[in-house]
C-alpha cells in the first residue's frame, strides 16, 4: 500500500472513532432526561361558613378556553379530592377547575371563587418532577 492510500484509511478511521463518540454523547444526554410524567392535583372542598368538609362533589380539570373536561375526580368524606393527568415530556399546560355543587345547597364555583368560565382563574401546570401536586382547595358559598 501507498503512503497516500495508509493516511486516507487512517482518516476514515479516525472519522468513524469520532462520528460513534458523538452518537454515544448524544444517546447518552437523552437517556439522562426524566421518563415523561404526570401532574397531580389535589385538594379540599369545604363549605365557606362552616369550614366543614363537603363529600360526594364533583371537581373537574378542564381546557381553559372551551371548558372541555379534562379529568374528573369526587370528593370523599373528607372532602378530599386527586387528579392525575398524563403530561408527557416537559409539558405543562393551562387548566381551569370547576366544583359542581348540584343537589346540594351550595354554589357551585371554578378556581379561585368564580361563577363562570371567563371569570376563572387558570392554573399553569408542569410534571411533577417539577411543581406538582398542586393543591387546590374551593371554599363553597351557600
Amino acid at each position: 500500500m501507498s503512503k497516500i492510500f495508509r493516511v486516507k484509511i487512517l482518516k476514515y478511521i479516525v472519522a468513524l472513532v469520532l462520528l460513534f463518540c458523538l452518537f454515544q454523547a448524544v444517546t447518552a444526554v437523552h437517556a439522562e432526561r426524566p421518563p415523561p410524567d404526570t401532574v397531580y392535583v389535589s385538594g379540599i372542598v369545604t363549605g365557606d361558613q362552616t369550614g366543614l368538609p363537603i363529600p360526594g362533589l364533583n371537581v373537574t380539570m378542564c381546557d381553559c378556553v372551551t371548558g372541555s373536561s379534562i379529568e374528573a375526580s369526587s370528593t370523599g368524606t373528607d372532602g378530599a379530592y386527586y387528579i392525575s393527568f398524563y403530561v408527557g415530556w416537559y409539558w405543562g399546560g393551562e387548566y381551569c377547575f370547576y366544583v359542581s355543587a348540584s343537589g346540594t345547597n351550595y354554589i357551585s364555583e371554578y378556581h379561585y371563587n368564580a361563577k363562570s368560565l371567563s371569570e376563572a382563574t387558570p392554573v399553569f401546570t408542569y410534571p411533577s418532577y417539577a411543581f406538582s401536586p398542586y393543591i387546590i382547595n374551593f371554599s363553597l358559598a351557600t
